[in-house]
C-alpha cells in the first residue's frame, strides 16, 4: 500500500530523482478520489481505507513540489478524470483540494476533521478541529494562489490570499 500521506513527506526526492513517476501518481490518486481513501494498493492498483484528513494537503504538496523541482508548469493543463467521469485540468484540482476545507466548516469557522479514523493519529484526543490540518488549508490556499499566478488569474490569487487571510484569522 502505498499512502498518499506518506508519498508527499518524500515529494522532492520524488520529483528530483523520478519526476516521470511522480506525474503519473498524482493523476493515479487524482483518478481514484482522495475523498475516499488513504491510498493505493498495489495489487489492484484500486484505493484502500477511509478518508484520511490529511489528504488535500498532501496531494497539494505533491503538485507544488513537483512543479517547483522540475519546473513542468504544463502538468497543470492536464486533463484528468475523477472516479464519477469528470475531466478537468489539475489547476482545477489544485483548487478544490484548497477549498475544500469548507466542506467540513465547524461553527467556529474551522474545519471540522472528524474522529481519530479520519486523522489516524496515536493520540485519541488530536479530533476534529485539529490545528495543524486547518494551518495546512492557509497553505493550500496560499499554494493555490502562487499557481493560479502562474496562469496570470491575478483576481483569482487575491481571492484565494483573503479565503487564507480570514481562516488564519480564527487562530488569534
Amino acid at each position: 500500500t502505498t499512502f498518499i500521506w506518506d508519498y508527499s513527506l518524500s515529494s522532492q526526492v520524488h520529483a528530483l530523482l523520478d519526476p516521470a513517476v511522480m506525474r503519473r501518481q498524482i493523476a493515479h490518486w487524482v483518478g481514484l478520489d482522495i475523498d475516499s481513501h488513504f491510498g493505493t494498493e498495489w495489487l489492484t492498483g484500486g484505493p484502500v481505507g477511509y478518508w484520511y484528513s490529511v489528504n488535500h494537503y498532501a496531494m497539494t504538496r505533491l503538485v507544488r513540489d513537483y512543479i517547483s523541482f522540475t519546473g513542468d508548469t504544463q502538468i497543470l493543463d492536464e486533463e484528468l478524470t475523477t472516479p464519477d467521469g469528470h475531466t478537468r485540468p489539475l489547476r482545477e484540482h489544485v483548487l478544490s483540494w484548497a477549498r475544500a476545507w469548507h466542506r467540513i466548516r465547524s461553527e467556529s469557522g474551522l474545519a471540522d476533521y472528524g474522529e481519530i479514523d479520519n486523522l489516524l493519529e496515536c493520540v485519541s484526543t488530536y479530533v476534529h478541529e485539529v490545528a495543524s490540518l486547518n494551518a495546512a488549508n492557509v497553505w493550500c490556499l496560499r499554494t493555490a494562489a502562487r499557481l493560479t499566478e502562474l496562469d496570470g488569474e491575478i483576481a483569482e490569487a487575491a481571492q484565494l490570499r483573503t479565503e487564507a487571510d480570514e481562516l488564519a484569522e480564527q487562530f488569534i
